[in-house]
């Protein structure tokens, strides 16, 4: 784990808490660059919430085969 991926830890344990009061699942998957390929792994997972730096983690919705969040749509 990278210095950088440790300081997502406290938003990644809130978004579990947010996900497990609404009665939902929460898997937590580290992956490179996104791709449907690496998406396509997870068929079962209805969306994808993306933590991650915003410079580094532009989407391409075209391409993309399922839902993907951004945290501050998990209200």
């Amino acid at each position: 784990m990278t210095n950088e991926s440790a300081s997502y830890l406290p938003l990644i344990a809130y978004l579990r808490q947010v996900l497990t009061n609404a009665h939902k699942k929460a898997y937590t998957i580290s992956v490179g660059k996104l791709n449907p390929a690496k998406l396509a792994n997870f068929a079962e997972i209805e969306c994808f919430v993306l933590v991650a730096c915003p410079e580094n983690s532009l989407i391409d919705a075209k391409v993309q085969p399922t839902s993907i969040s951004l945290p501050s749509a998990l209200r």
